[in-house]
C-alpha cells in the first residue's frame, strides 16, 4: 500500500535534533565566568543553515563585503524589514538600518518586482498609495547596504533570517534576539520581549509596525543582554502565565519507522523545512508549491510514502484579510492539486491531509481519504 501525507506547518520531528546547537549555546550562556561580548551570542553557522538564512550561491542572493573577522569591538547594526505578499511570495517593501547608537542611517520604501496580492498593511503599515511613486528596487537597497556595512559588521535583529531573506542578502555575522532570553529553541515576539525587559510598548498602534521602533527595540535588548549577561532573568520566569509549554516528543518519527520497515520515502519541501530532517529518507528541495506538486506527482509510482507541504495559502493569510477573489483562486488551486494527487494514487492507497491554523491555540484538522480503486 502506498501512502501520501501533507505535512503540517508544525514539525513534530524537531525536538532534540532541532535543539542540538542551542543546547551547546545555552550551556555557554549559563556560565557566569564566560565573556559577555557580541561574538558569544552570534548565530552559529549550523543555525544559519538550519533557519534558512540566505547563503552565498543561493538564487538571487548577493553577499556583503564581510572580509574581516569580527571582534567584540566590531560595529553593530540593527535591521528591520517590512514585507508584502506577491504572487511569488513575500517581498521587501521597507527597510530600516540603525547604527549601534540607535541612529537611523537607512530607511526606505521599496517597490517589489512582482504583482502585490496583499500589502500586509496591518503589519507593515505599507499601502498601495505609499508605494505608488516609489522607484527604489531591491537591487538598489542591496548596493546601498554593501556600501554602508563595514567588512566586520555584526547585524542585530528579531528573527533576522526573515529580514535577510527579504533583502536577499548573505551576511555571516548575525545576532538574533528572538530566542536569546528563553529556553533553547523557543522564540518570543519582539513586543513581548520589549515589554518584559524594557517596559516599552511597541507594535501597539493601528498603523502597522514601525521598523525603526522595532530595530531600536532589538538593539536595546541585545545591549541589555550584553550588559547583564546571565544576571538577566529568563523571559517568562516572573509570571506563571508566561511559562513556555513543554514539548513531548514521540519515541520515533513516522519517517524513521518507514525507513526501518524498508519502505521508500521521499519528502518534498522548501530548504528551511528540509534542513530539520535527519531521517534516512530522500529529501527533494522545492522553491514553491508548483514545483512540490509537480515533483511529487512524478514520484508517486516510485515511493511507498510521500510527504508534501503546500505553503502558499498559509503565506497569504499572514496579514490583512484577503479579498474574496484572491481567496477563491488560491483555494481552487489548492483543491485541484490535492485532487490531482489523489487521482494519481494507485488502488488501496491512503491520502491524509493535515491543516494547522495560524493560531497555535486552536485545533488543526485531519482529513483521511481511502482510494479503494484505481480510476485511471
Amino acid at each position: 500500500m502506498e501512502f501520501q501525507i501533507l505535512k503540517p506547518k508544525l514539525n513534530f520531528q524537531r525536538g532534540p535534533i532541532w535543539c542540538q546547537n542551542y543546547l551547546l549555546l545555552y550551556h555557554h550562556q549559563s556560565n557566569k565566568h564566560c565573556h559577555k561580548g557580541p561574538l558569544m551570542l552570534r548565530v552559529q553557522r549550523e543555525r544559519l543553515l538550519q533557519m534558512n538564512y540566505p547563503m552565498r550561491g543561493d538564487p538571487g542572493v548577493v553577499s556583503t563585503n564581510h572580509s574581516e573577522v569580527p571582534t567584540d569591538g566590531s560595529p553593530m547594526f540593527a535591521i528591520d524589514c517590512e514585507m508584502c505578499q506577491t504572487m511569488e511570495g513575500l517581498e521587501l517593501t521597507k527597510v530600516c538600518v540603525l547604527n549601534e547608537e540607535g541612529q537611523v542611517i537607512l530607511c526606505k520604501l521599496v517597490k517589489p518586482q512582482n504583482h502585490i496580492v496583499n500589502y500586509l498593511t496591518s503589519y507593515s503599515g505599507v499601502t498601495a498609495e505609499s508605494l505608488d511613486r516609489i522607484e527604489t528596487r531591491l537591487e538598489d537597497i542591496q548596493l546601498e547596504l554593501a556600501s554602508i556595512l563595514p567588512p566586520d559588521a555584526i547585524l542585530v535583529g528579531q528573527s533576522l533570517e526573515n529580514d535577510l531573506r527579504a533583502l536577499k542578502l548573505h551576511h555571516p555575522y548575525c545576532v538574533d534576539t528572538s530566542d536569546m532570553f528563553t529556553c533553547p529553541g523557543h522564540r518570543v515576539k519582539l513586543a513581548s520581549l520589549a515589554q518584559f525587559y524594557l517596559s516599552r510598548d511597541i507594535q501597539s498602534g493601528g498603523q502597522g509596525h514601525d521598523p525603526i521602533e522595532d530595530a531600536r527595540a532589538a538593539l536595546d535588548l541585545f545591549k541589555l543582554k550584553l550588559e547583564k549577561g546571565t544576571d538577566l532573568r529568563r523571559y517568562g520566569k516572573a509570571t506563571k502565565q508566561n511559562q513556555l509549554p513543554i514539548r513531548i516528543e514521540p519515541e520515533k518519527s513516522l519517517l524513521t519507522r518507514c525507513h526501518e520497515s524498508g519502505k521508500t520515502c521521499t519528502v518534498f519541501d522548501v530548504r528551511k523545512v528540509l534542513r530539520q530532517f535527519k531521517a534516512d529518507v530522500d529529501l527533494v528541495e522545492c522553491i514553491n508549491d508548483a514545483e512540490s506538486f509537480k515533483r511529487a506527482s512524478f514520484a508517486i509510482p516510485r515511493n511507498d510514502f510521500l510527504w508534501v507541504q503546500f505553503h502558499h495559502l498559509n503565506n497569504l493569510l499572514q496579514g490583512n484579510p484577503l479579498n474574496e477573489e484572491t481567496m477563491k483562486m488560491t483555494l481552487e488551486k489548492l483543491d485541484s492539486r490535492l485532487y490531482a494527487l489523489y487521482q494519481s494514487l494507485p488502488a488501496k492507497s491512503l491520502l491524509i491531509t493535515l491543516t494547522v491554523p495560524p493560531n497555535s491555540n486552536q485545533f488543526g484538522r485531519c482529513f483521511v481519504t481511502v482510494k479503494e480503486q484505481d480510476h485511471g
